[in-house]
């Protein structure tokens, strides 16, 4: 149990820097400097825990975002790929794309 709650406790650290940092960038070292490990001890205990890698999951949360908003706003694509911590919009078409299976505006003109 003690360990179950340590795991629990990293982990939701971790996923609270994830979502208050997406829009300004995530940093391997700065996730890592949290729960005291270094990057690569990191990486093999994040994949470990919540059978994912890192920028894997940074990635997800960041396309989920971006379906967020693409549903219920009427942004244009490329400001919600900068919201969504996206530098460039050709990424961030392509992982929309590999996420959800459809392009951004794909996506949303099912929502219209």
């Amino acid at each position: 149990p003690n360990s179950f709650s340590k795991d629990y406790d990293q982990i939701n650290k971790i996923y609270e820097y994830v979502f208050k940092n997406i829009q300004t960038g995530i940093k391997l070292k700065e996730a890592s400097a949290l729960v005291f490990m270094e990057p690569g001890s990191f990486c093999r205990y994040f994949k470990k825990k919540t059978k994912q890698t890192f920028m894997h999951y940074v990635k997800n949360v960041r396309i989920g975002i971006a379906a967020k908003l693409l549903a219920g706003t009427d942004k244009q694509i490329t400001q919600t790929c900068y919201e969504c911590g996206y530098n460039n919009l050709a990424n961030f078409n392509h992982y929309f794309k590999c996420v959800m299976k459809k392009t951004p505006s794909e996506y949303r003109k099912g929502f219209q």
